[in-house]
């Protein structure tokens, strides 16, 4: 008689890719931070001088918000770079890329500037799914001419990385690679497979420190406590205001 064994894989409660994860990791670790801007531009680490996030900050009100965005918005070495991981496939992910970007240029121009002056804005988007038909990881975009492909601009660039379209077997020396490889984990085996390669490489060693520290911390599962709560108020049809945060009186 033949016998079927199934195995049951739990899945991690707290995955990397939660946005509340994903900014307190790389915000609260500036090595990791470097190292994913890095590895997404094609940089070495030593050549990055300087890095300032603009809004380091996650508070109660922006967990509520409708449109809660927890981007990673940083001049780096006084280019404005902004670092986007979305999960779910709205369907309108490019136009929103084009809006975004849009938006840094303009606010990147001081007022009374010279337009020359407006300095080089990148935006970093993640994807957990397929965006684009090729078959590659990494997409990037510029304002090209149609015809002789000449650049209008290099004031505006856009890079894609789509996670799903990642090797079941990564190259170890292609940083973006392990990088991927660490925000697309969804179960404990995958997170064991990580913890079997953390001597090997760096930069997994410093992602799963971080994550235990911040997934252990009551800071951290009080954010994950509200957005559960949220969004279970929103299936049945609530409002916004449902964890227990109210914004301040206006005066």
């Amino acid at each position: 008689m033949n016998r079927i064994i199934l195995y049951i894989v739990a899945k991690l409660k707290y995955k990397f890719k939660s946005d509340i994860l994903f900014k307190m990791l790389l915000t609260r670790n500036p090595g990791l931070l470097k190292s994913l801007v890095a590895c997404s531009l094609g940089l070495q680490e030593d050549s990055i001088e300087e890095i300032v996030v603009v809004n380091p900050e996650i508070l109660p009100g922006l967990i509520e918000s409708k449109f809660c965005r927890l981007d990673i918005n940083m001049v780096v070495d006084g280019q404005h770079i902004d670092i986007e991981l979305q999960v779910a496939d709205e369907g309108n992910f490019k136009e929103r890329a084009m809006f975004y970007i849009s938006k840094m240029l303009v606010e990147a121009l001081k007022s009374g500037s010279d337009y020359i002056g407006a300095p080089h804005c990148i935006l970093i988007c993640i994807l957990d799914f397929e965006q684009f038909a090729a078959k590659e990881i990494h997409s990037e975009f510029a304002w090209l001419e149609k015809k002789r492909f000449e650049l209008l601009s290099d004031k505006m660039a856009m890079h894609f990385y789509e996670m799903g379209k990642l090797p079941e077997a990564i190259d170890l020396a292609d940083g973006m690679q392990v990088w991927l490889k660490i925000l697309r984990i969804e179960n404990e085996q995958e997170l064991a497979e990580l913890e079997n390669i953390r001597n090997e490489v760096d930069i997994v060693d410093k992602a799963l420190d971080g994550y235990k520290k911040i997934t252990a911390s009551t800071e951290y599962r009080e954010l994950e406590r509200m957005r559960e709560k949220l969004n279970h108020h929103r299936l049945e049809g609530g409002g916004f205001r449902c964890c227990g945060w109210k914004p301040p009186k206006a005066p």
